[in-house]
């Protein structure tokens, strides 16, 4: 008799389980919801480092032609550069490319002497990053309707349609 009542305590409840299984699922999915951040985050410092790269691609443009940048008196995706830096400045498009459903966008007066360029982050928190010498009456149609956060002094509205 006093075997039984020994068994039974070393045994787990159904109750004990189910809680131990809940736990566990709500550990997951919190290990999920970070992990996804973390993506975001990175695609995000992807497109800051792809804009400094396409930034100083520019910037050597400039130099060997004359004080002259690519001219798109409209804006146009930054993709289009690819015709100016490509082979000469940049390896290869893919600094030109934004993340997939996001805007990157270009920008230059009529002569050349001052550009643009703005990239859509996908964290909404951020400013959008912006880089440029000039341009500060813009504004652009892009992606998701809304205004960017890229309102940032001497900076032209950025609006992402």
């Amino acid at each position: 008799m006093f075997r039984r009542a020994r068994e039974r305590q070393q045994a787990f409840t159904l109750i004990e389980l189910l809680v131990a299984i809940a736990i566990i699922g709500i550990l997951a999915s919190l290990v999920i919801v970070s992990i996804a951040r973390a993506s975001s985050k990175a695609r995000d410092t992807k497109v800051k480092t792809n804009a400094a790269a396409v930034d100083k691609a520019l910037a050597q443009y400039e130099v060997d032609h004359s004080a002259k940048y690519p001219t798109a008196v409209s804006q146009i995706d930054t993709t289009a550069l690819s015709s100016y830096l490509v082979t000469d400045y940049l390896r290869t498009a893919t600094a030109l490319t934004p993340n997939s459903g996001k805007a990157a966008k270009y920008a230059s007066n009529a002569t050349g002497s001052a550009y643009f360029q703005a990239w859509e982050l996908e964290n909404r928190t951020e400013v959008a990053v912006t880089t440029g010498n000039g341009v500060y009456a813009l504004q652009w149609s892009g992606c998701g309707g809304e205004c960017c956060r890229a309102a940032v002094y001497n900076r032209p509205v950025i609006q992402w349609n």
